[in-house]
């Protein structure tokens, strides 16, 4: 376990855009950044293989987004993700709110790190690749249940995950918010600050 966290914490960087962005409290807490797939390759060359079936999703995310690839978390994120989600459920089942989950890889990854009665809700706006997600998530036998994806362009943090303060970790995808504000006309940077701060408030005491 401690292999793995260290080795995926070789690739954080600092956010030099943090604090313009999303303020001085979120820079605070989101002060890390893990780099690109194209970085990794003398640490992943070092580590176990990647699993089949997250090996699978990356490859049908090629094919079918063959400009969004870099989306993708990547093998080491996974690992990172499926550690602390269960490192979040040792004293309790985990909730976990994911915000992006394209084709479902760091769903995968955090949807086998949960225990008995762990749940990740994870939140996406387009209904196409989160058909592919979910096929993803039953081929690598993550449990029926145990994640749900909600689907909704544009649609506030608070309708889509409306149990506030009740989540032990809170994953976000920062290219999903993006896209939320292109498909609603919003400022991309005022409505990355709204969202970082709405994820916070979503987080119980002593939440990631």
């Amino acid at each position: 376990m401690f292999a793995t966290v260290l080795t995926s914490l070789a690739f954080i960087t600092p956010v030099r855009r943090s604090r313009a962005v999303f303020g001085p409290r979120v820079a605070q807490l989101s002060h890390i950044t893990l780099q690109t797939a194209t970085q990794r390759g003398p640490i992943e060359r070092l580590c176990s293989p990647e699993p089949a079936a997250l090996a699978a999703c990356q490859q049908e995310t090629a094919e079918l987004w063959p400009g969004g690839v870099h989306m993708v978390s990547g093998v080491q994120q996974g690992r990172l993700l499926h550690t602390l989600t269960r490192l979040a459920g040792q004293a309790a089942p985990a909730r976990v709110l994911e915000l992006g989950t394209f084709t479902g890889y760091a769903s995968v990854w955090m949807g086998l790190g949960l225990g008995e009665g762990g749940r990740l809700l994870s939140l996406e706006r387009d209904a196409r690749s989160a058909a592919v997600a979910r096929r993803h998530l039953a081929a690598a036998g993550v449990p029926p249940g145990r994640v749900e994806i909600s689907e909704g362009a544009g649609r506030s943090l608070p309708a889509c995950a409306p149990d506030e303060g009740t989540y032990d970790m809170a994953i976000w995808h920062l290219d999903a918010a993006g896209g939320a504000a292109e498909a609603t006309g919003r400022d991309a940077e005022t409505d990355a600050e709204a969202t970082a701060q709405g994820l916070l408030r979503q987080l119980s005491p002593g939440g990631v």
